[in-house]
């Protein structure tokens, strides 16, 4: 087992206050309680830096909205967006979501052999 350098590329639409995020990998939380302040609408996107102790192979992502926030309009909601997911330098294939509601989106990523 290696430390693997993960990026997640994170959005949000902000209504009254920012989307909060947690993070798991293979069941083992690596944030509990983060913050996201970079704004979809203006094509911005937050690096959120995480390092894990992984196997080559496959590994379960799941990145969990907090706080959704929904005040009737597209204007007055609260949103969190996974932009994708680098894993050692290399995006992730099909790592992207929009979590228009409090849950979780999990993704399957590939750590290659060292």
């Amino acid at each position: 087992m290696a430390v693997t350098q993960l990026v997640l590329h994170l959005a949000e639409d902000a209504w009254q206050g920012d989307a909060q995020y947690a993070v798991a990998i293979d069941g083992a939380t690596l944030v509990q309680n983060g913050k996201i302040t970079a704004l979809n609408g203006l094509g911005q996107s937050q690096a959120v830096s995480l390092q894990a102790f992984l196997s080559a192979g496959t590994h379960d992502v799941a990145v969990s909205f907090l706080n959704d926030a929904y005040g009737g309009t597209p204007s007055t909601d609260r949103n969190l967006y996974v932009k994708g997911i680098d894993v050692g330098g290399v995006p992730a294939v099909g790592a992207n979501a929009a979590l228009y509601s409090t849950g979780t989106t999990n993704f399957q990523i590939v750590v290659p052999s060292s």
